[in-house]
């Protein structure tokens, strides 16, 4: 029997890439897919989508900015024999009431908990890169109405509840906000 096979949706993005890697570190069975990847994945093109699917047990699953294709994806996950999901969420994602923002992750979150596979649903809260990689710099194309809907949910007070998760899961303490910008601007960040 194979050994199980993790797809890693988005794997040259900002979380995919680094979950690739750690798989690829745990020596585990990673396939890495994108638009640009050797295997091919495209949420706006569901014709790619069964051969990535093959052979696969599990799928790190990076919803499009769209809702709506991931329930697709998750009927085609079950029916390729996939056993598990990890959706990449939002924090908060179902206190955010009818903001525009995050429509596209409540709709993948259902998609995901009405499935048969066991799934599991990550919630973050912003990563410190948000501030540092790819958005932040010029220019800020289709994105900007996506960040000021999140700003306007910040403003609001929905993500301002804090959670042990990173502590449980690292078993350290999260780096604070101050670290990570040291960090980033003796890296030359904001150089660019």
């Amino acid at each position: 029997m194979p050994e199980p096979t993790t797809l890693v949706l988005g794997a040259t993005g900002k979380t995919g890439r680094r979950v690739a890697a750690r798989l690829r570190l745990r020596g585990a069975e990673m396939r890495a897919a994108s638009r640009s990847s050797a295997t091919r994945f495209d949420w706006s093109d569901p014709a790619g989508w069964d051969a990535a699917l093959e052979r696969v047990t599990a799928v790190w699953v990076v919803p499009p900015s769209v809702p709506g294709p991931v329930h697709e994806f998750v009927t085609r996950a079950e029916a390729a024999g996939v056993e598990h999901l990890v959706l990449l969420s939002g924090h908060g994602a179902d206190t955010w009431g009818d903001s525009p923002f995050g429509r596209d992750m409540r709709s993948a979150e259902d998609a995901v908990r009405g499935s048969a596979l066991d799934w599991t649903v990550l919630r973050p809260a912003n990563f410190a890169q948000d501030f540092d990689e790819e958005l932040w710099h010029a220019p800020l194309e289709e994105d900007a109405h996506h960040v000021a809907e999140m700003f306007e949910i910040m403003e609001r007070g929905l993500l301002a509840a804090t959670t042990d998760g990173v502590a449980a899961v690292l078993g350290r303490p999260p780096r604070t906000f101050d670290d990570y910008v040291v960090r980033a601007a003796v890296a030359g960040a904001w150089e660019r």
